[in-house]
């Protein structure tokens, strides 16, 4: 139970560090005369930096997501920066989530389905996989984990396709300007519900195939498919 509200805490401050507190910094910047539009812009972007540099230190590990993460706010401030065309935030905003689709639509036709792996810690998955060898039926459920993974990498596609509308209907203003940097923040505050919604949608689909799909396989209850830590 500690964890988890640990986790509940560290989630909510990475929501204020990363999207928040850049947001607002990039949204007010136009009242700002003191600063030039490009330092606003890395001050707004050192958040996100720092908070995955402190996670990388305390946690000693980096996860896939964290490092895409900070490829993008690498290029985000590249873009500012160095006043490249403001048409490219779109295209970063969109290749990201695109090059995760890829990477997990790849893995699957490759046989190593990426739900298996997210799904590892909250079902006993050794518990499932020895019930479904006794009854002959370990390939049903190998398939069952590569669907579900096609709609994962399905949920990145239409996140990549999502970014990209929004970005280029939001980031109109020329780069390394103020109403740059506050497009910039208007777009990091709204694409996280806009986009994270239908994409949450999606997985939450993907999963309660998962689940439907094991309980019918396997004959256990919901109950019995989970991990003995969620019981």
């Amino acid at each position: 139970m500690q964890e988890q509200v640990k986790q509940a805490q560290l989630s909510l401050l990475s929501l204020m560090i990363t999207i928040v507190i850049p947001s607002l910094i990039l949204i007010f910047s136009k009242k700002q005369v003191l600063i030039s539009p490009e330092v606003l812009l890395c001050v707004a972007l050192s958040f996100p930096v720092s908070f995955a540099l402190y996670e990388w230190v305390s946690q000693k590990h980096v996860s896939f997501i964290s490092i895409f993460g900070f490829i993008s706010v690498l290029l985000t401030g590249g873009i500012g920066v160095f006043r490249l065309p403001s048409e490219w935030i779109a295209v970063k905003e969109s290749l990201i989530p695109f090059i995760i689709g890829m990477v997990l639509f790849v893995m699957s036709l490759r046989g190593k389905p990426s739900m298996e792996f997210l799904l590892k810690s909250l079902f006993d998955l050794p518990k499932i996989q020895a019930t479904l060898t006794k009854q002959n039926k370990l390939s049903d459920f190998t398939q069952i984990m590569i669907r579900s993974s096609y709609l994962l990498s399905l949920s990145f596609f239409i996140s990549a396709m999502l970014n990209f509308f929004l970005a280029s209907f939001i980031v109109q203003s020329p780069s390394g300007t103020a109403a740059f940097n506050e497009e910039i923040g208007f777009l990091t505050a709204i694409s996280y519900p806009v986009i994270a919604l239908p994409c949450m949608i999606i997985l939450g689909g993907s999963v309660w195939y998962v689940v439907r799909s094991l309980k019918q396989l396997t004959g256990l209850s919901f109950s019995d498919l989970l991990h003995v830590d969620y019981q």
